[in-house]
């Protein structure tokens, strides 16, 4: 229990030393006072013992200062040192004449230093393992010491109140003292569990970066280790494993993956599990190349994970910075997570280090978040207009807004660009409800005209939107009730089928209050019929990459006839994304698509201009001749 010393609050010490100093110093003071008018006032020892309370007192003082600069082992030298002293000072108090004890003032000096000294000393010890032994040593001394006086004058009742107080000082320390220990022990128990992560029994969150903040800034005994690298470790695609397996097989996985990090990352390595599916990895001082050790613990998590006799595959990525303590923690993390980005997107690297030219690509993210948050909220976010059209007659059926961000140059954001800023910085509602309210408007415009009332207006929603469980109520409240069966909503693939099932409630009600719930860029995440079967959707859009040169590759071909005829067996109308050329546009009538979307028949343009558009191709479609 020895360790336990520091951690108790230090306040307690401070006050016990300081309170010893004032008793000291008050018997100081006292003592000439109590012997005035006896002849021990010339007693040479009287004096010596005068003199050393003020000693005493003094040295008490400045271990108690020594205790409020935070010096803690000054402080305990200076406890033992004047512990012995007070000790001796005490242990001679009752001898130093024959008739001290007998006069009326000497009795209530002494009983106060009984009482005062013993319940000082007590309260000090209870709280600090290593003044256990000062405090009994003390005890003892005053114990024997006060009760053979007073017992040599005659002071049985005295004597006997000496011998029942220090019992109760004793008992009374000893319970607290204990208590204390346990109370120590159960905050050392909590602490432990608010620093591990119950499932893997690594470092938590906290506990991570607190042991990161503690490498970075180094302790009054430890110095920063500027050389040591802070890693993030992610698992790339593990939401299929617990959609596909369940959470327990997830996190049977989990396990796997921090023990495997622990055996083959170096010793002093600290490993915390900071999100889901996240891991973060200080490794000390570095001896060899970081990359080779971070590609080693990505190459043992490679291998398959046998779970209930399943063997499972899973990958990661990484990315990692060089602790410097001119960045704080915060810093650190968004270097090694910029790095950890760039090893997502890239297609030739699972790991990366971060240099000068991701600095300056974080630094650009960061001025394009507090840029893009300033443009959202002066409204610079603009919203243009593409027509979907039917295949069978290129008459148009809808309309899909698309996102802008223009520049002062004339340049613009790319889309891809400013919305992942927009779900990185908590925007992404904000930029949705802007983009529901530019709905509303063409959808009340439209309202007294029978052609363009037929059409559907469709809204790109972001996955941060639909998790929020607000996306009902914005619609509800954005969108007038006369115009829901008129809005499309469009959810990416992947966020669609990991959706939480209170998440699908939310689509489902939107599906029945009317509202057209379509899965966009079908094909490059899941693709799964299960999923086709159970999702509340309306229709689906097929990627791009299906329909570029579809015309002339087979392939393509065969897999859109198979997304075309699994769709249309559950009744969903299909679309394609992309359409820029005759020959595909043809490809997919003959394949049974049921829409199109793209260049070429009808570019992004203008909200302001989009009623023209719309009429010149219903004009044009009735003078076509139909699609075959």
């Amino acid at each position: 229990m020895d360790s336990f010393d520091h951690t108790r609050p230090f306040a307690t010490e401070r006050n016990s030393a300081a309170a010893m100093g004032v008793l000291l110093f008050i018997l100081a003071v006292l003592t000439p006072i109590m012997i005035w008018d006896s002849p021990l006032i010339e007693s040479r020892l009287l004096l010596l013992w005068a003199l050393s309370l003020v000693v005493f007192a003094i040295g008490s003082f400045f271990a108690s200062w020594s205790a409020h600069s935070g010096n803690i082992e000054q402080y305990h030298q200076r406890v033992q040192i004047g512990s012995f002293g007070t000790t001796l000072v005490f242990g001679a108090l009752p001898w130093l004449g024959s008739d001290l004890p007998a006069s009326t003032p000497a009795k209530y000096l002494l009983a106060l230093v009984v009482f005062g000294v013993t319940s000082v000393a007590a309260a000090g010890s209870a709280h600090v393992t290593s003044n256990r032994g000062a405090f009994w040593r003390l005890l003892l001394v005053i114990l024997v010491s006060f009760s053979v006086a007073f017992l040599t004058h005659g002071e049985l009742a005295l004597a006997g109140l000496t011998v029942i107080w220090t019992g109760i000082v004793s008992a009374q320390s000893t319970v607290s003292y204990r208590a204390m220990l346990d109370l120590l022990e159960l905050r050392r128990v909590s602490d432990k569990a608010a620093r591990t992560d119950a499932l893997t029994a690594l470092l938590s969150r906290s506990g991570f970066f607190e042991a990161l903040a503690q490498a970075l800034h180094g302790t009054e005994r430890v110095e920063p280790a500027p050389q040591s690298v802070l890693a993030l470790v992610d698992l790339d695609d593990f939401k299929s494993i617990n959609d596909s397996f369940g959470h327990a097989v997830g996190d049977a996985v989990l396990a796997v993956v921090a023990k495997r990090l622990q055996t083959v990352t170096p010793l002093g390595t600290q490993i915390g599990r900071i999100g889901g599916d996240e891991f973060a990895v200080l490794l000390p001082s570095q001896r060899t190349e970081t990359k080779a050790t971070v590609d080693e613990m990505l190459r043992s998590l490679s291998e398959p994970v046998r779970v209930d006799g399943r063997a499972l595959f899973i990958a990661a990525s990484a990315g990692w910075t060089q602790l410097d303590p001119q960045f704080d923690t915060a810093g650190l993390m968004a270097q090694a997570d910029a790095a950890l980005y760039h090893s997502k997107r890239s297609k030739v690297a699972d790991s990366t280090g971060f240099d000068h030219r991701l600095r300056q690509q974080l630094d650009r993210s960061l001025d394009l978040r507090q840029r893009f948050r300033t443009a959202l909220g002066n409204r610079e976010i603009i919203f243009e207009s593409q027509p979907l059209v039917r295949i069978s007659d290129r008459c148009p059926v809808a309309v899909e807004l698309l996102a802008r961000w223009p520049q002062a140059d004339g340049s613009s954001v790319p889309p891809e660009e400013f919305t992942r800023v927009a779900d990185e910085a908590g925007l992404a509602v904000d930029l949705d409800r802007q983009a529901l309210e530019a709905a509303a408007e063409i959808l009340e415009g439209w309202e007294s005209d029978e052609f363009l009332r037929a059409l559907t207006v469709k809204v790109n929603i972001s996955p941060l939107h639909l998790r929020s469980d607000q996306l009902v109520e914005n619609v509800r409240e954005l969108i007038p009730e006369s115009c829901w069966n008129r809005l499309g909503l469009e959810f990416v693939e992947s966020q669609l089928i990991s959706a939480a099932p209170r998440n699908r409630l939310e689509l489902q009600k939107l599906l029945d209050m009317g509202i057209t719930l379509s899965i966009d860029d079908f094909g490059v995440g899941y693709s799964s019929l299960t999923y086709l079967r159970s999702l509340p959707i309306s229709e689906v859009k097929i990627d791009r990459s299906f329909v570029k040169a579809i015309d002339s590759d087979p392939v393509n071909q065969a897999l859109m006839r198979g997304i075309v005829d699994i769709a249309s067996a559950l009744g969903l109308p299909t679309v394609a994304e992309g359409v820029e050329t005759e020959e595909e546009f043809a490809t997919a009538h003959r394949l049974g698509l049921q829409v199109c979307q793209g260049f070429l028949t009808g570019r992004p343009g203008p909200l302001g201009s989009i009623r023209d558009t719309l009429y010149e191709l219903r004009r044009q479609s009735r003078n076509a001749a139909p699609a075959s």
